[in-house]
């Protein structure tokens, strides 16, 4: 096929500014393509990302969504609304948790929710803890906050009312002593980190990312549509070197 100087000068000008324009997107397909051909010598089915955004991205807890409720010293952990106590996964819930406590002597974990509290006992087996029993008792109004007094006794505040738990009981109390309401709180960065593994996983597998970055998924549907163009260009590419290829064989001759 013959092409005059002036067509060829043009198709060399467009093939110059799409190879310029879209030389960054061709490079990450094949770099991802690269990636995705070799998955174990990459690692991708091996290797975990927690980075906090793309956490949110897909969707996924990150270590702000940990938190610590009860005494400082209780390792009760709430996440969401799924419970867990010393590494273990006690209840999900469908009610938001209003606080929870721990009663050593009676290796109770208690847990408040609205006008509920549910008391979990607790047995160490082979030193993993276990429940082995529910009682859930019931308050006729909501409970507002939870507390400690000077006496060290739990203390519930309702509209109209206080409460105290005393052996696993809530009795109506006139507490006039002062009382150290509880706060939710945050555990430390490594304790945040383990729990949110135990509760959703090690993160998102990057096999998962390059995949999504290589179909341009990653970004929506605007990086799709210019992966296509992308595709469109290279295809451009190609055939404009092939003509260029055959014409300089020509012009030669």
């Amino acid at each position: 096929m013959i092409i005059s100087a002036r067509t060829k000068t043009f198709l060399r000008l467009i093939h110059k500014y799409i190879g310029f324009i879209f030389s960054i997107f061709i490079l990450v397909l094949t770099v991802t393509g690269i990636m995705l051909l070799y998955p174990e010598q990459f690692k991708l089915n091996n290797t975990y990302v927690s980075n906090s955004y793309f956490l949110k991205k897909y969707n996924m807890l990150s270590t702000e969504d940990v938190k610590k409720i009860g005494k400082k010293n209780d390792e009760i952990i709430l996440i969401e609304k799924s419970l867990y106590f010393k590494n273990t996964f006690i209840e999900k819930f469908e009610l938001d948790i209003k606080s929870g406590f721990y009663n050593r002597k009676s290796n109770t974990l208690g847990v408040i929710l609205g006008k509920k509290i549910y008391f979990f006992f607790l047995k160490d087996i082979k030193n993993e803890i276990e429940v082995i029993d529910i009682i859930e008792k019931e308050l006729d109004e909501e409970i507002l906050k939870v507390g400690e007094d000077n006496n060290k006794r739990l203390i519930l505040k309702t509209e109209r009312s206080l409460y105290s738990i005393i052996e696993n009981e809530v009795v109506k109390t006139n507490n006039q002593s002062e009382v150290k309401w509880m706060k939710d709180g945050k555990p430390s960065l490594a304790k945040a980190k383990s729990y949110l593994e135990t509760h959703q996983g090690k993160g998102i597998p990057l096999h998962r990312i390059i995949t999504e970055v290589h179909n341009g998924k990653i970004m929506g549907s605007f990086l799709s549509y210019i992966f296509f163009l992308t595709s469109i260009s290279l295809l451009f590419l190609i055939i404009s070197s092939f003509f260029f290829g055959i014409n300089i064989k020509r012009d030669k001759k």
